[in-house]
């Protein structure tokens, strides 16, 4: 919105019509021949220089289509009114940029990309355009068809049907691609507190057990366990930090694993241990 005073008709504009634009610094520094091709094609496009872009040599378009149908009617009332011609209303102004594009080419390095092949549906695919009949038998040409095409070029994991996801992601991504990938995504779960997080819990350990991802795994349970809904379930499914007896090289024993899990209830258990002997020694006194 603009605001015009009366007194001076200067526009006044509003403090959020002003922003600043950032822009990201160029990496690649033009030469001084580059910047003149340039500076030579857009003065060849520029408008203002053109006679038929001035107001005082422009006529409205609206206003000359309405003088042209009050002379056809004096002139000929019986015929139709003409059909509107643009050209005849507006003067298009010529552009001769054909030496200024030839100096760019000269200096700039143009390369013709060729347009990447669409991927195509499975309507496209199973057509009648892709399929030979023979001996009234319909065949699908093998090599029309790929394991990409139907399973998609992406592969993500998520949070409906996370295990059967990670299974997929780990036979096309590879499995350490996929166990990080499932670590965000049991990360997503813990935070919004959703469901099935025990089983992808379960599939991500497996597969890191089997790998010998035990930093992934055991990262992933450092950084969740203060949560006491990821604690809670890490407690009742008995999975716990991978120790160097389910996989070697992992530097966590199986006492550590243990204590891990179930620290609270060990220093519990001791403190107890300690009351009992308290009372049996003031029993003997």
């Amino acid at each position: 919105a603009v605001v015009s005073t009366q007194s001076t008709g200067i526009e006044l504009p509003f403090s959020n019509d002003i922003k600043k634009a950032v822009f990201p610094k160029i990496r690649y520094t033009p030469s001084q021949d580059q910047l003149t091709a340039v500076d030579k094609l857009i003065d060849n496009m520029d408008l203002n220089s053109k006679p038929e872009f001035k107001e005082s040599e422009m006529s409205n378009p609206g206003i000359q289509r309405r003088y042209q149908c009050v002379v056809h009617r004096a002139l000929q009332s019986d015929s139709p009114l003409p059909e509107v011609d643009v050209s005849d209303l507006i003067k298009l102004p010529s552009f001769d940029t054909s030496d200024a594009v030839k100096e760019c080419n000269k200096y700039f390095e143009v390369k013709l990309i060729e347009k990447k092949p669409t991927k195509r549906t499975a309507g496209e695919m199973f057509s009648t355009d892709n399929i030979d009949v023979t001996n009234d038998i319909k065949k699908v040409k093998k090599e029309d068809i790929s394991l990409d095409d139907l399973l998609g070029a992406e592969v993500k994991i998520g949070t409906t049907r996370p295990v059967a996801d990670f299974q997929l992601a780990c036979s096309k991504l590879g499995p350490n691609s996929a166990c990080t990938m499932m670590c965000d995504v049991i990360s997503q779960l813990v935070q919004h507190s959703g469901s099935n997080i025990p089983q992808s819990l379960r599939a991500l350990r497996e597969r890191c057990v089997k790998e010998g991802f035990h930093g992934i795994f055991n990262n992933l349970l450092r950084k969740e366990f203060q949560y006491e809904l990821f604690k809670k379930i890490c407690k009742e499914e008995e999975m716990s930090l991978i120790h160097k007896g389910e996989c070697e090289g992992s530097p966590v024993s199986a006492v550590e694993s243990e204590v891990f899990l179930k620290g609270d209830e060990l220093v519990k258990d001791m403190e107890s241990d300690d009351d009992d002997d308290s009372f049996g020694h003031a029993l003997r006194v």
